[in-house]
């Protein structure tokens, strides 16, 4: 099929539309708000970084402000509507995709990586132990195992013995993420956690690179090839690129060239799609605090390729090497990523200090934006639980007259 031509800003309309707009749950919705989120998303990632609230608790918020750090654990172990495992990292995912995850857990039972094979071999003994506890006493966390014999060091990659039993149990699908309290995992045997009625069956290799071809364009709204690759880990790449093939031999994916993006790089999009290209509803005048992980800006290349904003995190590096700060979050309003803001929530003084509000230098906003950002930051820092603000620096020059800063 030829490849159709799309001026780049169509594409963003497409990209925006697609992983934000989409995303905003309707007026109507309520308890299943979360599970139709991580359905149009295909993944919200999970991440352990607490300055602010964590990543899987703001992707959430960012489009559903009614949102509580509780929800996702209650769609999580009461609704079922989504469960937890390795999807872009870890992740939860729509309970109804569950079977086609079942390839990539069967893997771990034999597993190719040296560092998975490594820990069987040396923890492998513990694992029906662990397994015959929990079928018997319930679901159960890490702490709850206290006997331990065998020594270990106290680092990140050399975990006490048991939770490393328990994770290799988890990675091949005999038990589950029943729920988390206070962050921590609690596992239970699958059959448990699972609800009635979740499809098991195992997928053949051509129907999950379906899946995951179809599923990654559904968030993206147009990806290249390794966007879409990249989407959900848990296939080979030759698995997901002939799916691709097919679809596109098939008319159901059309492929594109998109004028203004100055790389040769072909994108796909659905037929369906494109057929409603020109009727998306584009963002009103609402400003979005994004997390680092938030699905719409994790891909970084992507970023600068449709948005011209060149975006890192910089938590991992030296204070000495950071631009931006140490967790700064992009923001974005109406149709391109304004800025980005370093903050921290301190939560015994009940204080979001944001250290550093920075706009884009080219960056020239209309009578609306000042006031629609000072609510955006507001509900920010009710969102952190946090009962005041203080901005100790906003750049460049001519925004830091115009905010209000709060102490």
């Amino acid at each position: 099929m030829d490849a159709v031509t799309l001026p780049i800003q169509k594409a963003r309309n497409v990209i925006i539309y697609s992983q934000l707009i989409r995303t905003l749950p309707g007026e109507e919705s309520s308890g299943g708000a979360i599970a139709e989120i991580v359905e149009q998303m295909g993944y919200v990632q999970i991440d352990t970084i607490n300055v602010i609230n964590r990543a899987h608790h703001h992707t959430l918020w960012a489009r559903y402000p009614q949102y509580k750090n509780g929800d996702i654990y209650t769609a999580q172990a009461q609704d079922k509507s989504v469960f937890e495992y390795w999807g872009h990292a870890m992740s939860y995912l729509p309970m109804k995709d569950y079977r086609f995850y079942l390839p990539y857990k069967q893997q771990f039972n034999d597993p190719c990586g040296k560092w998975e094979r490594d820990r069987l071999e040396k923890y492998g003994h513990l694992m029906q132990p662990v397994l015959q506890r929990i079928r018997e006493e319930g679901a159960m966390a890490t702490r709850d195992f206290v006997s331990e014999t065998q020594p270990y060091e106290k680092t990140w990659w050399n975990w006490r013995p048991v939770k490393v039993a328990l994770e290799l149990l988890f990675w091949q699908g005999k038990i589950m993420v029943a729920e988390r309290k206070s962050f921590q995992k609690v596992f239970d045997i699958t059959e448990r956690v699972l609800p009635d009625g979740v499809d098991t069956t195992m997928p053949d290799e051509q129907e999950l690179g379906l899946f995951l071809v179809r599923r990654a364009l559904q968030a993206f709204g147009l990806a290249n090839q390794k966007e879409i690759v990249d989407h959900l880990r848990v296939a080979k790449k030759n698995v997901i690129l002939n799916a691709l093939k097919q679809l596109v031999a098939d008319g159901e994916v059309v492929p594109l060239k998109i004028v203004g993006v100055n790389r040769d790089l072909e994108y796909y999009i659905l037929a369906e799609e494109l057929e409603n290209i020109d009727n998306l509803a584009m963002p009103n005048d609402q400003a979005f605090i994004l997390s680092p992980f938030d699905n719409f800006c994790i891909q970084r290349d992507r970023m600068k390729t449709f948005f011209n904003f060149d975006y890192a995190l910089e938590c991992y590096l030296k204070p000495e090497q950071r631009t931006f700060g140490y967790f700064a979050l992009p923001v974005f309003w109406k149709d391109r990523f304004v800025g980005r803001l370093d903050a921290k929530a301190d939560r015994k003084e009940k204080t979001l200090r944001i250290h550093h509000l920075q706009f884009e230098d080219d960056f020239q906003p209309d009578d609306s934006f000042i006031p629609t950002m000072q609510n955006t930051l507001d509900a920010f820092m009710h969102f952190q639980n946090c009962q005041q603000m203080e901005i100790a620096r906003i750049t460049p020059a001519p925004f830091d007259r115009l905010f209000l800063h709060r102490a």
